[in-house]
């Protein structure tokens, strides 16, 4: 084998469950070539492999994997964005998340860390997640409930399913540096959380 799983890792147990649910999705599946039994002992040219301008689509949970990393690193945010997952036990789907925000300088929103959930559907990353706030905040770009309005976004009006859930938080952090948002009387830090 390859690779060796340690049950004794959330990370693992989740690669496990997502390695499982893939195979057995495709284990109903004939080969399209025949199988070979023993490897050649030179490689030669195959005109099924991919060449290099191809374009690989890296599955759901995989691609959900390698940003759940990034995410609870904080790598390439500068520390003022955090997310992953809000269940790590349960949610094996990957759906719902937690995000965090630390408001920017020189702002209304300094020294104030916001709090979101994060929604991945099914369909993720082919559209765009939702993302709604818990901490209250006053942006043009949410809602009354916490809600953060997907056409207000350029990102995730526009989804790519080369973007990412810090994509959409990196907006939701420009959009509190905007000249409009500064602006905005923003609730106090006592303000109850936005209803679940």
């Amino acid at each position: 084998a390859f690779f060796t799983f340690s049950p004794n890792t959330r990370r693992d147990r989740l690669l496990l469950a997502c390695a499982k649910r893939w195979q057995l999705q495709t284990c109903t599946l004939q080969p399209r070539y025949p199988l070979r039994t023993s490897l050649p002992t030179t490689p030669r040219y195959d005109p099924r492999m991919t060449s290099a301008g191809d374009t690989v689509v890296v599955p759901r949970n995989f691609r959900l994997l390698e940003e759940l990393e990034k995410g609870e690193k904080a790598l390439g945010s500068l520390g003022y964005l955090s997310y992953g997952l809000a269940d790590l036990e349960e949610d094996v789907m990957m759906i719902n998340w937690n995000g965090t925000i630390i408001g920017p300088n020189n702002s209304p929103f300094e020294g104030r860390i916001y709090s979101l959930q994060i929604k991945c559907g099914e369909s993720y990353p082919d559209s765009a997640p939702t993302l709604r706030f818990r901490t209250r905040v006053a942006l043009p770009c949410v809602t009354d409930t916490g809600a953060v309005d997907a056409r207000a976004l350029p990102v995730m009006s526009n989804w790519r399913r080369q973007n990412t859930i810090e994509d959409c938080l990196n907006a939701v952090y420009m959009m509190m540096q905007h000249p409009s948002s500064r602006r905005l009387q923003q609730p106090p830090e006592t303000a109850p959380e936005y209803p679940m």
